[in-house]
């Protein structure tokens, strides 16, 4: 490798149907919150098949694994000394089309969601890993799995393996001889729905960005729930059901978020003193109600703000209530004082709240978070075990959750920006990174000026990611060197990070690292407090001397400032989307 250029990166190991083919590696993780998933493609009627199999480097014993078998896709696990295993609903998995898995580990729960529509789930006993290894497409001889699991190797196409949320590089594991890498063709006209979907990884032509600058329009898109809090509009949907009982209620929905704070339900009487509510507080569920003589509150021991399906139940009797996240019951709680009845008004609302109930003093005590409007996706509501469709209520500022959809903020067409802190200081030492998928080469994507003389800039130039820094005593800049002019915009995602320390700058790129670059010496202080901008600039703001030559446009997500994650729903100006991005 020669210096300054980038390691080799694999993301796709396609798997020969000649041999024992395998990729192996180590990793450390923890059971206690271990989340995998990649994209996978079986040969035609191939149903049998080993896609990943894990053991403890300390005690093999303890293992876990996915796996093919007649068409089925199974999870067996074992923590301790006892074998679990369960496998998915539906048995097409080896129909030679491309698939998407989310296997996840939550303290002593286990769950498989394969293409967003078929779900399943078991509990098994937590234990603490450490050091990994991990074998995809099969095993070498010298490894030996439980009898349950088959030995037939998997042939066909494995591609964007992410562990824990990072992405899982082909590249750096031991490769068999019959395994090639990025070699596997892709079907771009089929859309299958994911949970978390790692964006298909073409290959891009070395003329063009490998994403329209206009989102495609799908030929049949699939439709699986509702989303909130795509504009800075309010967004809600509502619905008029008679609760003629008051003293029992039961609601039942799914949701999914990468945000920590929203309204998931509510309902109330007039002045908001009898309510019922759940929400998302620090990502855990929250499920509160108060009868008009005392508050009872629920709240999940776990976060559910990672971008999988959840199902919430909540219900009530009389003065006690019960919470439960897929499946996992809480405690129930009781509320204070003698009433027993709730005396809530039409409608019942989910996922925010209208501006005029969110002014309410006593709803403000009632829900006790900053953000009121969720972010995400709801879907399959029940109320008192009915089945509630979209059509049976009233959306305001909603708008359908897709299958080819994505966690992001999307800067459209003829540019945008969203503002993040009204006055920000880059000062003397700063770190900021995000994540991208640009659907262009140049573009700002990230700004804060004083003036001439006092600013930070964030952009591509020609497919190359330039940070400039200005302290008072001149600017410099850093700047990437990518082989390819249009590799930046090659459809996937990109982790950008820059830090300024003093005078000295630096730029990491992926797995690449650029600088560090030396301005003036002896002033180390950017005065600045002004509107940090993310993914351009508004007409008419100052702004620093620009290299870039057009507006950005495409997807932006995981601002960190300071290694603390910065809320990306701000105030957005220009074609700005900030609920999610297309991958078309």
């Amino acid at each position: 490798m020669n210096p300054g250029c980038p390691p080799p990166v694999a993301r796709a190991a396609k798997f020969m149907s000649i041999g024992n083919n395998y990729v192996y590696g180590s990793y450390f993780a923890s059971s206690i919150q271990f989340h995998v998933t990649m994209k996978f493609k079986s040969d035609l009627n191939r149903n049998n098949g080993l896609l990943l199999y894990i053991n403890l480097e300390t005690d093999p014993s303890k293992m876990f694994a996915i796996f093919m078998e007649d068409g089925h896709v199974w999870i067996a696990a074992r923590p301790r000394n006892k074998l679990k295993k369960f496998q998915s609903k539906l048995s097409n998995y080896g129909d030679g089309n491309w698939h998407y898995i989310s296997a996840m580990r939550t303290g002593k729960i286990m769950s498989l969601n394969i293409d967003d529509r078929d779900e399943s789930s078991m509990q098994i006993p937590s234990d603490s890993f450490g050091k990994i290894n991990l074998f995809f497409g099969a095993v070498p001889s010298s490894v030996t799995m439980p009898k349950i699991i088959p030995t037939e190797s998997f042939h066909g196409c494995i591609e964007d393996v992410t562990i824990n949320g990072k992405f899982f590089n082909f590249a750096t594991l031991s490769v068999s001889g019959r395994v090639q890498l990025n070699q596997c063709r892709q079907d771009p006209i089929k859309v299958i729905p994911t949970t978390i979907r790692p964006t298909l990884p073409p290959i891009a032509p070395v003329d063009t960005c490998q994403l329209p600058l206009k989102p495609a329009t799908p030929v049949s898109p699939v439709k699986l729930g509702l989303r909130f809090g795509s504009s800075q509009s309010h967004s809600w949907w509502e619905i008029d059901v008679s609760l003629k009982d008051k003293k029992r209620n039961a609601f039942q929905f799914y949701f999914r978020t990468f945000s920590t704070e929203g309204i998931l339900l509510y309902a109330a009487d007039k002045k908001h003193n009898d309510f019922i509510s759940v929400y998302l507080q620090n990502g855990q569920v929250v499920y509160a109600f108060d009868c008009g003589s005392g508050m009872a509150i629920l709240k999940s021991s776990k976060k559910y703000n990672n971008g999988i399906w959840h199902k919430v139940d909540v219900t009530r009797d009389k003065k006690v209530g019960q919470l439960s996240v897929d499946n996992a019951v809480n405690p129930r709680v009781s509320s204070t004082g003698q009433s027993t009845e709730l005396n809530i008004i039409q409608p019942i609302i989910f996922g925010g709240i209208s501006e005029e109930i969110s002014t309410n003093a006593q709803f403000a005590k009632n829900i006790p978070i900053s953000n009121y409007q969720f972010v995400g996706c709801l879907r399959d509501l029940k109320v008192l075990n009915k089945d509630i469709s979209d059509s049976d209520g009233r959306e305001h500022n909603v708008k359908p959750c897709y299958s080819h959809e994505e966690n992001g903020k999307f800067i459209g067409f003829g540019g945008g920006s969203i503002v993040v802190e009204e006055n920000f200081t880059v000062g003397t030492d700063m770190e900021l990174s995000l994540d991208i998928k640009p659907r262009t080469i140049n573009g700002i994507l990230a700004s804060v000026s004083a003036d001439d003389d006092n600013y930070f800039l964030l952009e591509l130039v020609d497919g190359a990611v330039s940070a400039t820094f200005n302290n008072g005593a001149g600017a410099f800049t850093v700047r990437s060197t990518p082989k390819l002019k249009y590799h930046i915009c090659d459809g996937q995602w990109h982790t950008v990070k820059v830090y300024k320390y003093k005078n000295v700058c630096k730029l990491d790129v992926d797995l690449a690292t650029y600088g560090p670059v030396v301005g003036t010496s002896g002033v180390a202080f950017a005065k600045t407090e002004d509107p940090l901008y993310i993914g351009g600039i508004p007409r008419g703001e100052i702004h620093p001397p620009l290299m870039s030559n057009g507006a950005y446009v495409g997807c932006i997500k995981n601002l960190q400032i300071d290694n603390r994650p910065k809320s990306l729903y701000g105030k957005a100006n220009g074609n700005v989307q900030l609920g999610s991005c297309s991958t078309l």
